[in-house]
């Protein structure tokens, strides 16, 4: 038996063995497969993002505003206009304003929470939609978000009826009602969401993008 001949085979063998591992490997990063970067991806068409909403929107209590963290997850600018108290019934104006002067490719809003406490659905509803109409007009894309629970005074079968009243306008739906899933543990003080679940009404808009 000739050693080196055998010794020569495996090593060949071996040598093989490696090119095609090294072959498939670079198949896979081509391919994206063997990837596992975090990164979301969006639609190239989303360019520039304005988010319009109320206290929740602002980070009320200290939390990462839902805003940022799109903006932290799409890779692209939100110009976040969130202000407390702010309500749905009343916005259009302000909507129409600020769609004319950041002239975004994408709005962002969520509000009604305000609305809801001071019981005020139709109000609410009756604005979103001249909402949508208008910044649809302008040629922006328009993602509206659903509400989250309100264990304030009990108002969350409010949150739900303005949040049904969204849905059937026509316009893009973030469901944060339904990612939520009625979780009054991520409200913290009964209006307001803790990180978590500001992180949830992040991902419904990032879905949506």
């Amino acid at each position: 038996v000739n050693i080196s001949n055998i010794l020569q085979k495996n090593s060949m063998k071996k040598i093989n063995l490696l090119i095609i591992t090294a072959l498939i490997s670079l198949i896979l990063v081509a391919c994206g497969g063997g990837s596992s970067s975090s990164s979301t991806s969006t639609s190239s068409n989303v360019t520039s993002i304005l988010a319009v909403g109320d206290s929740i929107g602002a980070g009320f209590g200290g939390t990462t505003p839902w805003p940022s963290i799109v903006s932290s997850g799409t890779g692209v600018p939100v110009a976040n206009d969130s202000r407390n108290g702010r309500e749905a019934a009343g916005s259009v104006g302000l909507v129409r304003s600020l769609v004319a002067s950041v002239n975004p490719s994408h709005v962002i809003i969520m509000l009604g929470t305000n609305d809801a406490i001071n019981n005020n659905p139709g109000g609410a509803v009756n604005a979103m939609r001249q909402i949508i109409a208008e910044t649809q007009a302008a040629g922006a894309t328009i993602i509206v978000g659903t509400l989250p629970p309100l264990p304030f005074e009990g108002r969350t079968g409010i949150t739900q009826q303005i949040s049904a009243g969204y849905r059937s306008l026509g316009a893009p739906i973030a469901e944060v009602e339904g990612a939520f899933g009625g979780n009054n543990a991520l409200i913290f003080d009964g209006i307001h969401p803790n990180n978590e679940g500001q992180q949830l009404i992040a991902n419904a808009f990032i879905s949506n993008l």
